[in-house]
């Protein structure tokens, strides 16, 4: 039902009805019950008659809600991302095709198009979230599209699984690096990174009540995939928590995503490494759990894989390693 109250020296009239929530203000109270009577019976039509329904939703507006209900519920730097990737997506032409009219065959020429321009990985990543848009639409917000029409097409490959893994002396080279570092912890956090398989995220979130020095656990409580985990701490890494302990702050190292980020990336610049991130750590320290013997099962209470096939594009063990054991 419509709500007509005034609002200052104007009309304000809400209509709360079908899962839409509607307002406008009015000079005049007639205009606005007026103004109430046609869009409860224009909502009335849509209801009664889906393709209308279909014809007054474009894709902007699918993506716009949800970039404002579905966006926030996600974790971390996802939100970023998401709300970066739905926003350039919102200067697309293709979304202000209207519902009914978003075929298979316009989302293909979509993606041809963007292809020319962006790597299949990123081609892939904006089909998978206009379809996610399209999905949550048809299952919770009664909208009602009978076919995902992203879900027809051919998708752009998968990006194929990254398997750089540095040689002991670019190893050293990138050690020596983060020692001239501007931060002065960084050097112990990148060692902590290769003997923890930690993601950047979790090691700048480590709190120190998170510790446990008598056992040599740490605990996680928040992980990209969303269960906490515990993790048991090398020698090494038990070491460098415990240098940390007393310093000023609640988290164990004083340096933050940000900061962790641009000290990586000075250090690969003035070790000359090429083609090398951060994350490229976490697959080295798998890899070198792998080495030790650690089964997959072991490996991934430290790693927090719940997919031993994801795991797998994250161990890359060394050939000689491999040899030593025959």
């Amino acid at each position: 039902m419509a709500s007509v109250h005034k609002s200052g020296k104007k009309w304000r009239v809400q209509i709360r009805k079908y899962d839409h929530n509607i307002t406008r203000s009015f000079t005049k109270k007639s205009d606005a019950t007026k103004w109430a009577v046609a869009e409860e019976s224009k909502l009335e039509l849509l209801r009664n008659r889906p393709e209308e329904v279909l014809k007054s939703i474009t894709l902007a507006d699918l993506l716009k809600r949800y970039l404002m209900k579905v966006t926030p519920t996600k974790r971390g730097s996802t939100i970023k991302r998401e709300t970066t990737r739905i926003n350039r997506l919102l200067r697309e032409p293709l979304v202000l095709t209207t519902l009914d009219k978003l075929t298979a065959g316009k989302i293909a020429q979509y993606r041809d198009m963007r292809m020319k321009k962006i790597m299949e990985g990123s081609c892939r990543h904006d089909l998978c979230l206009i379809s996610s848009a399209i999905d949550c639409a048809r299952k919770e917000w009664d909208i009602p599209i009978i076919i995902n029409p992203v879900s027809m097409i051919k998708k752009p490959r998968s990006p194929k699984a990254r398997d750089r893994r540095l040689s002991p002396d670019e190893w050293q080279a990138l050690l020596k690096a983060a020692r001239q570092s501007y931060y002065p912890c960084f050097t112990d956090v990148l060692t902590f990174a290769a003997e923890t398989a930690m993601r950047r995220s979790e090691i700048t979130r480590i709190m120190k009540t998170d510790v446990d020095i008598q056992k040599g656990f740490l605990h996680i409580p928040e992980t990209k995939n969303g269960p906490p985990r515990t993790i048991p701490l090398s020698p090494e890494a038990l070491n460098i928590v415990k240098r940390y302990m007393n310093h000023d702050g609640d988290t164990l190292f004083p340096l933050n995503y940000n900061q962790l980020g641009r000290a990586f990336r000075a250090a690969c610049c003035d070790s000359e490494l090429v083609d090398y991130r951060f994350h490229d750590v976490r697959h080295e320290a798998i890899s070198r759990l792998t080495e030790k013997g650690l089964s997959p099962i072991e490996v991934s209470l430290i790693s927090g894989h719940r997919d031993l096939r994801v795991l797998m594009n994250y161990s890359h063990m060394r050939v000689e390693e491999v040899g030593r054991k025959l």
